[in-house]
């Protein structure tokens, strides 16, 4: 079992067909990385423990530094929309425009069953 699996407890638990995944694609200012990241680590840590939250994760670019990934995995669509509409959340977006090069890109996606 991957690692951020076992901290939620078994695969069955942690995997339901009502789990909804948000994936963010943001692209970040050449030279506003540093900014960036001093802008997003309260949101990822308040995003962490809030209510229906099960991973909240920030990834960074390997090929591509200003290129940064959220990943959230959430107990379902009403958690992401409360996190959507939380004060952190809020209040990162209002400010996105001093760093955000382009759009952000949001992709959501639900457990595919393959059985």
């Amino acid at each position: 079992m991957p690692p951020s699996l076992k901290s939620l407890g078994s695969a069955e638990s942690a995997l339901r067909a009502n789990h909804h995944v948000i994936v963010v694609k943001l692209p970040i200012k050449a030279g506003c990385e540093d900014f960036f990241l001093a802008r997003m680590a309260p949101v990822v840590e308040a995003s962490q423990i809030e209510p229906g939250v099960l991973i909240y994760q920030l990834h960074r670019g390997t090929e591509d530094a200003s290129e940064f990934v959220t990943y959230g995995l959430f107990t379902d669509h009403n958690a992401f929309e409360q996190h959507l509409n939380s004060a952190h959340v809020s209040n990162w977006l209002a400010g996105s425009s001093a760093w955000l090069a382009a759009p952000m890109v949001v992709s959501h996606y639900a457990l595919h069953d393959a059985a």
